[in-house]
């Protein structure tokens, strides 16, 4: 009688959005609580512990598809972002002398998807060195995009896999990183997640 009741917590799950992971884990729970079962439910609680961990990485439905239709389905999200000289008005009378990105500091807010393909274009339009330094990106960013020479331009691309918020800074090398940073060379990047995130 009690293999039949979890059987039909199997059922529910299925008819539930499965990425629900507080009913899973309920479910789970269940399962394991019923003493004396737990050899009949070894599949369910198998089943169970599958779904919750999918719930972690979704891969993108890509099969089937031909190499076109997948490049279709990519979405490239390009920036730019331009290194330079400024004066920040702070408050009324306080003025603030330092660096930054598109005039702003912070820098301009970055919104992609999981799964984007970004470009970002780093133009210093200043008499000193720039450059940048992406988090989000799982990549030694200021390789490619650092140490960017007054009148230089200089592209980034990187795909965006790990939902989360990231900070971007100005990436000179050495002693410039803090001083650039904190002189307003800084912004936020986010990666929204595919799926949400369960509660």
């Amino acid at each position: 009688m009690a293999y039949g009741r979890n059987a039909s917590l199997v059922r529910l799950a299925f008819e539930q959005d499965l990425c629900d992971v507080a009913y899973l884990r309920a479910s789970a729970l269940n399962v394991v609580n019923n003493k004396g079962i737990f050899m009949k439910n070894r599949w369910v609680l198998l089943f169970l512990l599958i779904q919750i961990t999918g719930c972690a990485v979704q891969s993108p439905k890509t099969e089937g598809l031909s190499i076109n239709e997948q490049a279709m389905e990519r979405t490239i999200k390009r920036f730019t972002l331009i290194a330079q000289r400024s004066t920040l008005t702070i408050d009324e009378g306080v003025i603030h002398r330092g660096f930054s990105y598109n005039g702003t500091s912070p820098g301009p807010l970055m919104i992609v998807n999981e799964g984007d393909e970004v470009e970002i274009t780093v133009k210093n339009i200043d008499t000193v060195t720039h450059g940048l330094s992406m988090h989000a990106a799982n990549t030694q960013t200021s390789l490619k995009v650092g140490n960017l020479g007054a009148g230089e331009t200089k592209k980034l691309t990187f795909k965006a896999d790990v939902p989360g918020v990231y900070m971007y800074h100005c990436a000179p090398g050495g002693h410039g990183i803090m001083t650039h940073t904190m002189g307003g060379m800084f912004g936020m990047f986010v990666v929204e997640p595919k799926r949400k995130f369960c509660s």
